[in-house]
Protein backbone atom coordinates (compact mmCIF):
# COMPACT_ATOMS: atom_id res chain seq x y z
CA UNK A 1 0.00 0.00 0.00
CA UNK A 2 1.40 3.14 -1.27
CA UNK A 3 1.85 6.49 1.16
CA UNK A 4 -0.66 9.08 -0.16
CA UNK A 5 0.87 12.30 0.24
CA UNK A 6 -1.76 14.75 0.16
CA UNK A 7 -3.44 13.40 2.86
CA UNK A 8 -2.02 14.74 6.24
CA UNK A 9 -1.64 12.37 9.04
CA UNK A 10 -4.14 12.59 12.26
CA UNK A 11 -2.96 15.49 14.86
CA UNK A 12 -1.69 13.51 17.62
CA UNK A 13 0.61 14.97 20.91
CA UNK A 14 2.61 11.49 20.61
CA UNK A 15 1.86 11.27 24.56
CA UNK A 16 0.95 7.47 24.63
CA UNK A 17 4.27 6.22 25.38
CA UNK A 18 6.25 3.76 27.38
CA UNK A 19 9.72 4.65 29.19
CA UNK A 20 12.03 3.27 31.86
CA UNK A 21 11.07 3.39 35.11
CA UNK A 22 13.01 3.27 38.58
CA UNK A 23 13.18 0.56 40.68
CA UNK A 24 13.75 1.35 44.18
CA UNK A 25 15.01 -0.95 47.45
CA UNK A 26 16.32 0.00 50.90
CA UNK A 27 20.28 -1.27 51.85
CA UNK A 28 20.71 -2.95 54.82
CA UNK A 29 21.66 0.32 56.28
CA UNK A 30 18.55 2.05 55.61
CA UNK A 31 20.43 3.99 52.26
CA UNK A 32 17.58 4.01 49.54
CA UNK A 33 18.66 2.34 46.20
CA UNK A 34 17.37 3.35 43.46
CA UNK A 35 18.47 2.41 39.37
CA UNK A 36 17.48 1.69 36.01
CA UNK A 37 18.71 -1.20 33.91
CA UNK A 38 19.81 -0.64 30.22
CA UNK A 39 21.21 -3.95 29.29
CA UNK A 40 23.10 -2.79 25.88
CA UNK A 41 24.85 0.12 28.28
CA UNK A 42 28.67 -0.01 28.66
CA UNK A 43 28.75 2.50 31.08
CA UNK A 44 27.54 3.34 34.87
CA UNK A 45 26.07 6.31 36.07
CA UNK A 46 26.14 7.03 39.76
CA UNK A 47 24.29 9.80 41.83
CA UNK A 48 25.15 10.24 45.33
CA UNK A 49 22.75 12.82 46.97
CA UNK A 50 22.60 14.50 49.90
CA UNK A 51 20.12 17.17 51.23
CA UNK A 52 23.42 19.51 51.77
CA UNK A 53 22.24 22.43 49.38
CA UNK A 54 22.97 26.23 49.97
CA UNK A 55 19.71 26.17 51.72
CA UNK A 56 21.14 24.27 54.94
CA UNK A 57 24.61 26.60 54.75
CA UNK A 58 25.43 29.38 57.81
CA UNK A 59 27.41 31.47 55.68
CA UNK A 60 27.32 32.08 51.86
CA UNK A 61 29.41 29.82 49.43
CA UNK A 62 29.87 26.87 52.12
CA UNK A 63 27.81 24.20 50.38
CA UNK A 64 29.13 25.02 46.93
CA UNK A 65 32.90 25.04 48.40
CA UNK A 66 32.54 21.59 50.55
CA UNK A 67 30.92 20.07 47.38
CA UNK A 68 33.47 21.44 45.04
CA UNK A 69 36.68 20.67 47.40
CA UNK A 70 35.57 17.23 48.39
CA UNK A 71 38.11 15.49 45.78
CA UNK A 72 41.35 17.97 46.79
CA UNK A 73 42.83 15.57 48.88
CA UNK A 74 41.21 12.45 51.41
CA UNK A 75 42.99 10.97 54.57
CA UNK A 76 44.83 8.71 52.16
CA UNK A 77 45.12 10.06 49.30
CA UNK A 78 46.25 13.58 47.35
CA UNK A 79 44.24 15.77 44.77
CA UNK A 80 46.97 14.91 42.05
CA UNK A 81 46.30 10.86 43.43
CA UNK A 82 42.61 11.08 43.71
CA UNK A 83 42.38 12.99 39.78
CA UNK A 84 44.69 10.21 38.54
CA UNK A 85 43.46 6.93 39.76
CA UNK A 86 39.58 8.69 38.44
CA UNK A 87 41.59 9.44 34.64
CA UNK A 88 43.33 6.02 34.52
CA UNK A 89 40.42 3.87 34.87
CA UNK A 90 38.75 5.94 32.17
CA UNK A 91 35.83 7.37 34.94
CA UNK A 92 34.72 10.72 35.26
CA UNK A 93 33.35 12.32 38.68
CA UNK A 94 31.34 15.81 39.21
CA UNK A 95 29.52 17.61 41.07
CA UNK A 96 26.51 20.20 41.35
CA UNK A 97 25.08 22.02 44.58
CA UNK A 98 21.84 23.45 44.03
CA UNK A 99 19.68 24.84 46.81
CA UNK A 100 18.21 21.74 47.89
CA UNK A 101 21.13 19.25 47.40
CA UNK A 102 24.30 18.46 46.62
CA UNK A 103 25.10 15.61 43.80
CA UNK A 104 28.24 13.91 43.32
CA UNK A 105 27.95 11.86 40.35
CA UNK A 106 30.60 9.46 38.67
CA UNK A 107 30.37 7.46 35.31
CA UNK A 108 32.75 4.48 34.72
CA UNK A 109 33.05 1.30 32.67
CA UNK A 110 30.89 -1.64 34.33
CA UNK A 111 34.06 -3.71 34.65
CA UNK A 112 36.03 -0.57 36.65
CA UNK A 113 33.12 -0.44 39.14
CA UNK A 114 34.47 -2.40 41.87
CA UNK A 115 38.21 -0.30 41.59
CA UNK A 116 36.63 3.11 41.17
CA UNK A 117 34.21 2.34 44.46
CA UNK A 118 36.97 2.40 46.35
CA UNK A 119 38.26 5.55 45.33
CA UNK A 120 34.47 7.12 45.60
CA UNK A 121 34.46 6.48 49.30
CA UNK A 122 37.37 7.96 49.67
CA UNK A 123 35.98 11.41 47.88
CA UNK A 124 32.88 11.11 49.41
CA UNK A 125 33.82 10.19 53.35
CA UNK A 126 37.36 10.76 54.06
CA UNK A 127 37.39 14.18 52.28
CA UNK A 128 40.39 16.67 54.68
CA UNK A 129 40.03 20.09 52.87
CA UNK A 130 43.89 20.73 52.97
CA UNK A 131 44.60 24.86 53.49
CA UNK A 132 46.39 24.99 50.61
CA UNK A 133 43.85 23.43 47.95
CA UNK A 134 41.11 25.75 49.86
CA UNK A 135 42.91 28.64 49.32
CA UNK A 136 43.20 28.24 45.86
CA UNK A 137 40.38 27.51 44.91
CA UNK A 138 38.95 30.57 46.97
CA UNK A 139 41.25 32.47 44.95
CA UNK A 140 40.14 31.29 41.77
CA UNK A 141 36.25 32.15 42.90
CA UNK A 142 37.15 35.00 44.07
CA UNK A 143 38.59 36.18 40.78
CA UNK A 144 36.11 34.65 38.93
CA UNK A 145 33.63 36.53 40.86
CA UNK A 146 35.24 40.24 40.71
CA UNK A 147 35.13 39.51 36.51
CA UNK A 148 31.41 38.43 36.87
CA UNK A 149 30.27 40.80 39.06
CA UNK A 150 30.67 43.73 36.29
CA UNK A 151 28.26 42.01 34.10
CA UNK A 152 24.35 43.13 34.44
CA UNK A 153 23.17 39.85 34.04
CA UNK A 154 25.21 38.60 36.67
CA UNK A 155 24.28 41.28 39.23
CA UNK A 156 21.12 40.92 38.03
CA UNK A 157 20.89 37.30 38.46
CA UNK A 158 22.70 37.41 42.19
CA UNK A 159 20.24 39.78 43.54
CA UNK A 160 17.46 38.12 42.35
CA UNK A 161 15.87 35.58 44.82
CA UNK A 162 17.07 38.29 47.86
CA UNK A 163 15.13 40.52 46.22
CA UNK A 164 12.02 38.49 45.73
CA UNK A 165 12.35 36.96 48.76
CA UNK A 166 14.00 39.37 51.38
CA UNK A 167 17.53 38.87 52.55
CA UNK A 168 16.78 36.41 55.73
CA UNK A 169 15.50 33.88 53.85
CA UNK A 170 17.03 30.41 53.27
CA UNK A 171 16.81 30.44 49.46
CA UNK A 172 17.88 33.87 49.13
CA UNK A 173 21.72 33.23 48.92
CA UNK A 174 22.99 36.17 47.74
CA UNK A 175 27.12 36.53 47.43
CA UNK A 176 29.27 39.51 48.15
CA UNK A 177 32.99 39.48 47.10
CA UNK A 178 33.99 39.65 51.17
CA UNK A 179 32.37 36.26 51.61
CA UNK A 180 35.16 34.41 50.01
CA UNK A 181 37.58 35.74 52.76
CA UNK A 182 35.52 34.61 55.63
CA UNK A 183 35.26 30.77 54.85
CA UNK A 184 37.42 29.09 56.91
CA UNK A 185 38.63 25.07 56.54
CA UNK A 186 36.45 25.02 60.32
CA UNK A 187 33.60 26.28 58.24
CA UNK A 188 33.99 23.42 55.59
CA UNK A 189 35.15 20.71 58.02
CA UNK A 190 31.68 21.21 60.11
CA UNK A 191 29.43 21.52 57.08
CA UNK A 192 31.05 18.12 55.86
CA UNK A 193 30.29 16.62 59.04
CA UNK A 194 27.19 17.85 59.38
CA UNK A 195 25.39 16.93 55.90
CA UNK A 196 27.79 14.75 54.48
CA UNK A 197 28.99 12.15 57.58
CA UNK A 198 26.09 12.14 59.62
CA UNK A 199 23.35 12.81 57.48
CA UNK A 200 21.34 10.04 55.06
CA UNK A 201 21.80 10.21 51.49
CA UNK A 202 20.06 8.47 47.91
CA UNK A 203 21.76 6.83 45.87
CA UNK A 204 20.58 6.71 41.90
CA UNK A 205 22.14 4.66 39.38
CA UNK A 206 21.43 3.94 35.74
CA UNK A 207 23.21 2.24 33.10
CA UNK A 208 23.78 -2.07 33.26
CA UNK A 209 22.95 -2.17 36.63
CA UNK A 210 22.84 -6.01 36.74
CA UNK A 211 22.87 -7.95 40.28
CA UNK A 212 26.47 -8.04 40.39
CA UNK A 213 26.91 -4.38 40.38
CA UNK A 214 24.05 -3.99 42.74
CA UNK A 215 25.60 -6.12 45.13
CA UNK A 216 28.92 -4.02 44.44
CA UNK A 217 27.35 -0.95 45.08
CA UNK A 218 25.63 -2.18 48.59
CA UNK A 219 29.24 -4.25 49.66
CA UNK A 220 30.33 -0.24 49.54
CA UNK A 221 27.20 2.03 50.59
CA UNK A 222 25.17 0.01 52.11
CA UNK A 223 27.11 -1.08 55.46
CA UNK A 224 27.91 2.60 56.51
CA UNK A 225 26.26 3.14 59.54
CA UNK A 226 23.85 5.98 59.16
CA UNK A 227 21.99 8.56 61.28
CA UNK A 228 18.10 8.76 61.81
CA UNK A 229 16.73 10.53 59.03
CA UNK A 230 14.64 12.78 61.52
CA UNK A 231 17.68 14.18 63.49
CA UNK A 232 18.86 15.89 60.68
CA UNK A 233 15.79 17.99 59.30
CA UNK A 234 16.73 21.71 59.16
CA UNK A 235 14.02 24.67 58.88
CA UNK A 236 14.35 26.22 55.93
CA UNK A 237 12.91 30.00 56.23
CA UNK A 238 10.93 30.94 53.09
CA UNK A 239 8.19 33.68 54.07
CA UNK A 240 8.71 36.51 51.69
CA UNK A 241 10.24 39.94 54.18
CA UNK A 242 10.59 41.54 51.08
CA UNK A 243 7.92 44.64 50.46
CA UNK A 244 9.98 46.52 47.50
CA UNK A 245 8.30 46.22 44.16
CA UNK A 246 10.98 47.31 42.14
CA UNK A 247 15.04 47.45 42.40
CA UNK A 248 17.20 49.40 39.87
CA UNK A 249 21.12 49.03 40.29
CA UNK A 250 23.32 51.51 38.13
CA UNK A 251 26.23 50.32 35.87
CA UNK A 252 27.92 53.47 34.45
CA UNK A 253 28.76 52.99 30.53
CA UNK A 254 26.99 49.62 30.68
CA UNK A 255 25.45 49.20 27.20
CA UNK A 256 23.26 46.40 27.97
CA UNK A 257 20.49 46.60 30.99
CA UNK A 258 19.60 43.06 32.38
CA UNK A 259 15.76 42.74 33.77
CA UNK A 260 14.79 40.32 35.94
CA UNK A 261 10.91 40.09 36.62
CA UNK A 262 9.41 37.67 38.97
CA UNK A 263 6.58 36.58 41.88
CA UNK A 264 5.93 33.80 44.38
CA UNK A 265 4.79 30.84 42.26
CA UNK A 266 3.48 27.01 42.73
CA UNK A 267 5.60 24.01 43.00
CA UNK A 268 5.41 20.17 41.14
CA UNK A 269 3.13 18.97 43.90
CA UNK A 270 0.66 21.70 43.08
CA UNK A 271 -2.95 20.75 41.62
CA UNK A 272 -2.64 23.82 38.79
CA UNK A 273 1.25 23.34 38.08
CA UNK A 274 0.88 21.79 34.86
CA UNK A 275 -1.53 24.71 33.69
CA UNK A 276 1.16 26.98 34.87
CA UNK A 277 3.82 25.53 33.57
CA UNK A 278 1.92 25.74 30.19
CA UNK A 279 1.06 29.13 29.95
CA UNK A 280 4.70 29.41 31.01
CA UNK A 281 5.69 28.23 27.73
CA UNK A 282 3.38 30.23 26.04
CA UNK A 283 4.30 33.40 27.51
CA UNK A 284 8.19 32.75 27.87
CA UNK A 285 9.18 29.00 27.89
CA UNK A 286 10.59 27.94 24.33
CA UNK A 287 11.63 29.61 21.23
CA UNK A 288 8.62 30.12 19.43
CA UNK A 289 7.14 31.36 22.64
CA UNK A 290 5.38 35.51 22.37
CA UNK A 291 8.19 36.94 24.57
CA UNK A 292 10.49 35.74 21.86
CA UNK A 293 8.69 36.68 19.01
CA UNK A 294 8.05 40.07 20.16
CA UNK A 295 11.27 41.10 22.09
CA UNK A 296 13.53 39.44 19.97
CA UNK A 297 11.95 38.74 16.38
CA UNK A 298 9.84 41.70 16.20
CA UNK A 299 11.41 44.36 17.89
CA UNK A 300 14.67 43.09 17.64
CA UNK A 301 15.81 44.69 21.50
CA UNK A 302 17.54 40.77 22.53
CA UNK A 303 19.32 38.10 21.47
CA UNK A 304 17.09 36.16 23.54
CA UNK A 305 14.58 36.04 26.74
CA UNK A 306 12.62 33.36 28.45
CA UNK A 307 10.61 32.64 31.83
CA UNK A 308 10.28 29.76 33.82
CA UNK A 309 8.36 28.43 36.89
CA UNK A 310 11.16 27.45 39.30
CA UNK A 311 10.15 24.65 41.82
CA UNK A 312 12.47 24.17 44.82
CA UNK A 313 11.38 21.50 47.63
CA UNK A 314 10.28 24.29 49.85
CA UNK A 315 9.61 27.20 47.42
CA UNK A 316 8.46 28.21 43.95
CA UNK A 317 8.80 31.14 41.66
CA UNK A 318 7.94 32.52 37.90
CA UNK A 319 11.52 34.44 36.92
CA UNK A 320 11.50 36.48 33.43
CA UNK A 321 14.74 37.60 32.66
CA UNK A 322 16.59 39.22 29.66
CA UNK A 323 19.04 41.41 28.68
CA UNK A 324 18.15 44.41 26.40
CA UNK A 325 20.23 47.45 24.70
CA UNK A 326 20.31 50.23 27.19
CA UNK A 327 18.40 52.75 24.79
CA UNK A 328 15.69 50.18 24.71
CA UNK A 329 15.17 49.15 27.87
CA UNK A 330 12.13 51.05 28.87
CA UNK A 331 10.12 49.96 26.07
CA UNK A 332 11.17 46.44 26.43
CA UNK A 333 9.70 46.46 29.60
CA UNK A 334 6.32 48.05 28.28
CA UNK A 335 6.19 44.75 25.47
CA UNK A 336 6.92 42.58 28.19
CA UNK A 337 4.13 44.22 30.25
CA UNK A 338 1.67 44.08 27.53
CA UNK A 339 2.30 40.34 26.77
CA UNK A 340 2.03 39.43 30.35
CA UNK A 341 -1.55 41.17 30.38
CA UNK A 342 -2.68 39.30 27.16
CA UNK A 343 -2.36 36.22 28.57
CA UNK A 344 -4.43 37.12 31.38
CA UNK A 345 -6.85 39.39 29.35
CA UNK A 346 -7.42 37.31 25.76
CA UNK A 347 -7.71 33.74 25.31
CA UNK A 348 -5.02 31.87 23.67
CA UNK A 349 -6.24 30.38 19.75
CA UNK A 350 -6.33 26.77 19.36
CA UNK A 351 -3.33 26.98 16.81
CA UNK A 352 -1.46 28.98 19.72
CA UNK A 353 -2.14 26.34 21.90
CA UNK A 354 -1.96 23.51 19.86
CA UNK A 355 1.40 24.00 18.96
CA UNK A 356 2.53 24.28 22.20
CA UNK A 357 1.38 21.03 23.50
CA UNK A 358 3.00 19.71 20.50
CA UNK A 359 6.19 21.04 21.70
CA UNK A 360 6.14 19.86 25.25
CA UNK A 361 4.18 16.80 24.46
CA UNK A 362 7.71 15.71 22.08
CA UNK A 363 9.82 17.39 25.14
CA UNK A 364 8.37 15.15 27.24
CA UNK A 365 9.01 12.18 25.25
CA UNK A 366 13.08 12.89 24.20
CA UNK A 367 13.58 13.71 28.26
CA UNK A 368 13.42 9.92 28.76
CA UNK A 369 14.98 8.86 25.80
CA UNK A 370 18.24 6.22 27.36
CA UNK A 371 18.27 5.45 31.14
CA UNK A 372 20.65 8.78 31.81
CA UNK A 373 17.88 10.78 30.96
CA UNK A 374 14.95 8.52 32.09
CA UNK A 375 16.97 8.20 35.72
CA UNK A 376 17.05 12.33 35.93
CA UNK A 377 13.14 12.31 35.27
CA UNK A 378 12.99 9.84 38.19
CA UNK A 379 14.96 12.39 40.41
CA UNK A 380 13.34 15.36 39.85
CA UNK A 381 10.24 14.05 41.34
CA UNK A 382 11.40 11.84 43.98
CA UNK A 383 13.46 14.50 45.06
CA UNK A 384 10.20 16.50 45.53
CA UNK A 385 8.39 14.02 47.30
CA UNK A 386 6.17 12.91 43.95
CA UNK A 387 5.85 9.80 42.10
CA UNK A 388 5.33 8.84 38.52
CA UNK A 389 1.45 9.76 38.99
CA UNK A 390 3.06 13.71 38.38
CA UNK A 391 4.13 12.48 34.97
CA UNK A 392 0.63 10.71 34.12
CA UNK A 393 -1.24 13.82 35.15
CA UNK A 394 1.50 16.12 33.15
CA UNK A 395 0.41 13.91 30.05
CA UNK A 396 -3.53 13.81 31.18
CA UNK A 397 -3.32 17.41 31.45
CA UNK A 398 -1.70 18.15 28.33
CA UNK A 399 -4.33 16.71 26.00
CA UNK A 400 -7.11 18.31 28.06
CA UNK A 401 -5.68 21.93 28.51
CA UNK A 402 -8.25 24.49 27.21
CA UNK A 403 -7.29 28.24 26.07
CA UNK A 404 -9.66 29.00 28.95
CA UNK A 405 -7.47 27.33 31.05
CA UNK A 406 -4.71 29.30 30.35
CA UNK A 407 -6.24 32.70 30.83
CA UNK A 408 -8.04 31.51 34.08
CA UNK A 409 -4.82 30.79 35.41
CA UNK A 410 -2.52 33.55 34.06
CA UNK A 411 -4.85 35.94 35.74
CA UNK A 412 -4.00 33.91 39.64
CA UNK A 413 -0.39 33.34 39.32
CA UNK A 414 1.13 35.45 36.70
CA UNK A 415 -0.74 39.00 37.64
CA UNK A 416 1.76 42.04 36.13
CA UNK A 417 0.69 44.07 39.47
CA UNK A 418 1.97 41.40 41.71
CA UNK A 419 5.57 40.75 40.32
CA UNK A 420 8.89 42.62 40.86
CA UNK A 421 11.12 44.11 38.89
CA UNK A 422 15.11 44.04 38.96
CA UNK A 423 16.31 46.56 36.49
CA UNK A 424 20.54 46.59 35.88
CA UNK A 425 22.61 49.10 33.80
CA UNK A 426 22.88 52.48 32.63
CA UNK A 427 19.65 53.61 34.29
CA UNK A 428 18.25 56.67 32.31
Amino acid sequence: MSLNRKIPPLKSLGLDFDFLRASSQLFENGVPFHFINQDDCKVIRLQFVFEAGSAYQKKPLIASSTVNLMQEGSTNYSSFEIIKFIEDKGAFFESETTADHATLALYCLVKNLQQILSMVTEILFEANYPENEIEDYLQNQKQNFSINSKKVGFIAKNEFLAFLLGGNNGYSNKIDLSDYDHISRNDLLNFYKERFLESPFQVFAAGNINIDSISTIESFFGKRKMTDVQTNKSSIPTENTSREVELKLEVPESVQTAIRIGKDAINKGHQDYVKLFVANTVLGGYFGSRLMMNIREDKGYTYGIGSAVISLKHYAYFVLSTEVGTEVANNAISEIKKEVNQLSNEAVKDKELQLVKNYLGGSLMRSFDGAFAAMDRFRSIHLNNLNYDYYDNLKSELKQIRPSDIMEISNQYLNWDDMKKIIVGQLK
